[in-house]
Order: structure tokens, then sequence, then C-alpha cells
């Protein structure tokens, strides 16, 4: 029975966290969320169109990119680091539970899953530092865009 009990909630738990549980949430028309009114300026630079793939002469256009790859790929492995101490510390919070344990054992186990716990919330924490970095790389790429655009470039002929 504990066992089954502990199965389901590691289940429970990683299924939570993925993005799959997040595809299925349904607005509710009873319940609509509040909307936030913005003022959009509008000067001609914000109306441009900037594409992020458009090269400019340097390499600092290249190392925005990078940097926006970069945290691209680790914003994944953040997310599963976030599943496995999340279920590692539900595991170990319900092992520690068993009563056929010593008090010694138990505090051991106790203490690994708030190092878990601990963990999973530092994940989480360095996850919304990198949705922020990507969104900081994108707005530089863009601004070294539009000012590579405003520059003009000297063609030597000969």
């Amino acid at each position: 029975m504990k066992s089954s009990l502990l199965y389901l909630t590691i289940i429970s738990t990683l299924y939570s966290t993925s993005s799959l549980a997040m595809d299925n949430i349904e607005s509710d028309d009873e319940h609509p969320s509040p909307s936030v009114v913005r003022t959009v300026p509008r000067d001609l630079e914000s109306q441009t169109v900037v594409n992020l793939n458009e090269d400019v002469p340097g390499c600092i256009d290249n190392y925005f990119r990078c940097s926006i790859g970069c945290w691209q790929i680790s914003e994944g492995w953040i997310d599963l680091g976030v599943t496995i101490t999340i279920g590692a510390s539900t595991f170990l919070t319900g092992l520690s539970t068993l009563g056929g344990l010593d008090p010694a054992t138990r505090t051991s186990i106790g203490i690994a899953a708030v190092v878990c716990g601990s963990s999973a919330t530092f994940l989480s924490s360095f996850k919304v530092y990198s949705l922020k970095a990507i969104a900081d790389r994108k707005n530089s790429l863009r601004t070294v865009i539009l000012q590579a655009r405003q520059t003009p470039i000297n063609i030597v002929t000969q």
C-alpha cells in the first residue's frame, strides 16, 4: 500500500512539472484573467520589423545569437534538473516515513530530501533567470541590428 502511494506521488509530481501538463490547461470563461494595458511608443524605430538572423558587420551579433542559443539549451536541462530533484525529494520524504527505519537513517534521509527540495527551488529560480537572459539578449541583438542599419558602411572601391 505504501509503495503504491509513493509511486503515485512520484508520477503525479513528474507529470505536474512537465510541459505536457501545461498544454492541456483550458481557460475558464467564468474567471477571465486580468488584462494589462500598455502604451506603445509611436516612433519609427519601434515599428521597424527586425529579423534577428540579419547579419551585421562585426561579430557582436554572432555573440548575442550564440548567447541566446546557449541559454535556450540550458533552459531544457534546468527543466530536467527541476523535475528530477522534485521527484527525488518527494521519494525521499515518503521513504523517511517508513516505520522500520532507525532514527539515524530516518534523519539522514530527511536531510537528503531537504537538500533535493532546496536544489529544486534554486533550479526553478535559475530557470526564471534564464528566461530573462534570453529576452535581454534578444533585445540587445535587436538594438545592435537597428544601430547597424543606421550606421553608413564605407565601401572601398578600386
